[in-house]
C-alpha cells in the first residue's frame, strides 16, 4: 500500500468523504469513506485503507482538488493545462483550459487551486497565465485575466457574500471575482507603513499572500508566508494582518 502525506492546504468541506492530490489538496465528499489522488490518485477509508486511481499519462501534473456540486471531484492538472474530473468510481475526464501564445510559451498556465463556487461552478487559478477561471459541471470553461500584471493568483475559495476570493501570490493583494467575472483587488498593507497601500507585482514581496479560506465573523483568512503573518479580509474589503509567533505559515 502506498503511503500518502497531507499538507493542510486547499481544503474543501462538503461531507464525510475526502480526496486529495499529491501533498497539496484535501477535499471532502458526501459519503462514508476518505478518498486519494498519485502523486497519483485514490481513496482511503476511515480505517486507513487506500484505493488508488490511475489518472493516465495526462495526470502527472495533478495539483489541487475540490468536491463539485455534481457529486464528482475536480482537480487542476498543470501538466497538460487541463481541469480533471474524477467520479467516485474513478472514471477520469479532462477538459482543456484555453491557452494563449504567451502562456503556452512559458511552458504552461500554472494551474493551481480550485474551489466550488456558490453559482454551481468550480473556480480555479492559473498563476503563470495570471488568470482566474471557472468550469461548469458540463465542462465549459471561461477565463478572466487578473487586472494587476504578473500578480500570480494562487489560493481560491468561495466567500459568504456569493463571490469568489483569491490570493495574489506575487502582489500584495486579495482579489474578489463575482459570478459574472467582475474582479476587484484589495491591497494588503505593510505593517508600520504610512500612506495608501498599492497593489504591484513584486517577486519576493513581503506581504504577498498564499492560501485563503472562508472563516467566522463574515471574513476570509489567508496566509502571508514571507512576513510570517496571517491576514483577515472582510466582505467589504477591510484587511487586517496578525503576526505568527512560531514557524512561518
Amino acid at each position: 500500500m502506498e503511503q500518502a502525506h497531507l499538507r493542510a492546504t486547499g481544503v474543501s468541506r462538503s461531507g464525510l468523504k475526502a480526496r486529495f492530490l499529491r501533498n497539496v489538496g484535501l477535499a471532502l465528499l458526501a459519503g462514508a469513506a476518505l478518498t486519494v489522488i498519485p502523486a497519483g490518485s485514490g481513496s482511503a477509508a476511515p480505517a486507513g485503507e487506500f484505493t488508488m486511481f490511475d489518472l493516465g499519462p495526462a495526470g502527472d501534473g495533478g495539483n489541487a482538488i475540490a468536491s463539485g456540486p455534481d457529486g464528482n471531484m475536480w482537480f487542476t492538472n498543470n501538466a497538460n493545462n487541463s481541469i480533471g474530473r474524477i467520479t467516485p468510481t474513478g472514471a477520469v475526464t479532462y477538459f482543456a483550459v484555453p491557452t494563449t501564445s504567451a502562456s503556452a510559451s512559458t511552458g504552461g498556465l500554472g494551474l493551481y487551486a480550485i474551489a466550488a463556487g456558490p453559482d454551481g461552478n468550480l473556480w480555479f487559478t492559473a498563476f503563470s497565465a495570471n488568470l482566474v477561471g471557472k468550469i461548469t459541471p458540463a465542462g465549459v470553461i471561461t477565463t478572466y485575466p487578473v487586472p494587476t500584471a504578473n500578480a500570480m493568483p494562487m489560493g481560491i475559495t468561495a466567500g459568504l457574500d456569493g463571490n469568489i476570493w483569491f490570493v495574489l501570490d506575487n502582489a500584495s493583494g486579495i482579489g474578489r471575482i463575482t459570478p459574472g467575472g467582475v474582479i476587484t483587488e484589495f491591497s494588503i498593507p505593510t505593517p508600520g507603513a504610512t500612506g495608501p497601500a498599492a497593489i504591484t507585482s513584486d517577486n519576493g514581496c513581503l506581504m504577498c499572500g498564499s492560501m485563503i479560506t472562508a472563516g467566522p465573523l463574515n471574513s476570509l483568512w489567508f496566509t502571508i508566508p514571507a512576513a510570517n503573518r496571517v491576514g483577515r479580509i472582510t466582505m467589504a474589503g477591510v484587511v487586517t494582518t496578525l503576526p505568527v509567533t512560531t514557524a512561518p505559515p
